[in-house]
């Protein structure tokens, strides 16, 4: 107790001289949450005055109120928190901090990792939740700095098994801990098939007679041809435009042909695009479903999917 009453008055005049910074323009919500916290500290109710400055923090995310928080957490032997905490006030304060206050933040940084140890917690089954002295602390894997001392570390996830260890940890300790996951969601067995083999499906197979109409595949492939041709006109047309307008002597009616030529390939090259599809539909019903009066009975031939490709069987 003595140990702790001369912390209490070095601590309390910071707490008190921190009000007015920490809390510049803070909600009213927050200011009262500071001040009760400092009254609950000096009266030595440490949870509690812990409980306040957290929410004082929460409400007004102020950087100073961290070094309350600290104290606090010391105090309650929260030496892992204790020490985030810490370290997270130098991080957002930066030179923000007097040169002396950083200094004995340092100090006291120094003598919290004294009094914590590293766990790294993995799980085989992804997802699982790690609790350390029955706090949530995250999905596995995960690496948390934790007070010395015996801790529980659980994990759990819904279907599966809990696994519990419990573990002694001691200053500078990094420990591994594997957890491994027993059952899992039950599975649904599958029906039992048949005994007698099942005859493979019949390809699917296309008849046709007659010749082959290679007139509008030709002319299919002109227009795609032609479309790729105006496209590419089109994307360098549009290129020049860009050039023009970024011109500074640039006239309207040098930057009026420009956009009439980009435009001009853009629609021709649409236009090309949409008859290079219907003559391909034309194509393949020709090919598929000559007209009748180019049917030659006297010819078929049967085409049929294999693994290699397409293999075509008729007779002439």
């Amino acid at each position: 107790m003595r140990s702790r009453s001369l912390l209490l008055v070095a601590v309390v005049p910071i707490v008190l001289a921190t009000s007015s910074s920490a809390l510049a323009q803070p909600s009213a919500e927050a200011e009262v949450h500071f001040k009760r916290g400092v009254s609950l500290y000096q009266e030595t109710d440490f949870k509690a005055a812990l409980v306040e400055f957290k929410r004082a923090y929460e409400l007004s995310h102020k950087w100073q109120l961290l070094y309350n928080v600290a104290q606090a957490e010391y105090q309650t032997r929260e030496y892992a928190a204790a020490l985030s905490s810490f370290e997270t006030f130098l991080r957002e304060g930066g030179e923000r901090i007097p040169r002396a206050r950083r200094a004995e933040i340092e100090q006291e940084i120094a003598r919290l990792r004294m009094r914590v140890g590293k766990v790294t917690v993995r799980s085989n089954v992804p997802g699982a939740i790690a609790f350390i002295d029955d706090e949530p602390v995250g999905p596995t894997p995960l690496t948390r700095n934790v007070a010395v001392g015996s801790r529980r570390i659980v994990v759990k996830r819904d279907g599966y098994g809990t696994w519990t260890k419990n573990v002694e940890v001691a200053s500078g300790d990094d420990l591994l801990f594997d957890a491994m996951l027993e059952g899992g969601p039950p599975v649904v067995a599958a029906r039992p098939e048949s005994t007698l083999p099942s005859p493979p499906p019949s390809p699917p197979t296309v008849t046709t007679t007659g010749r082959f109409f290679w007139e509008p595949w030709a002319v299919t492939g002109a227009l795609a041809a032609a479309t790729v041709i105006t496209g590419i006109l089109a994307l360098d047309a549009s290129s020049k435009l860009d050039g023009e307008k970024n011109r500074f002597d640039v006239t309207d009616r040098e930057l009026d042909n420009a956009s009439s030529r980009a435009k001009t390939f853009a629609v021709v090259t649409d236009v090309l695009f949409v008859a290079t599809l219907a003559a391909a539909g034309a194509s393949l019903y020709f090919t598929f479903e000559p007209p009748s009066w180019v049917k030659a009975p006297s010819a078929s031939v049967r085409i049929a999917p294999t693994a290699s490709g397409i293999l075509a069987v008729g007779r002439f």
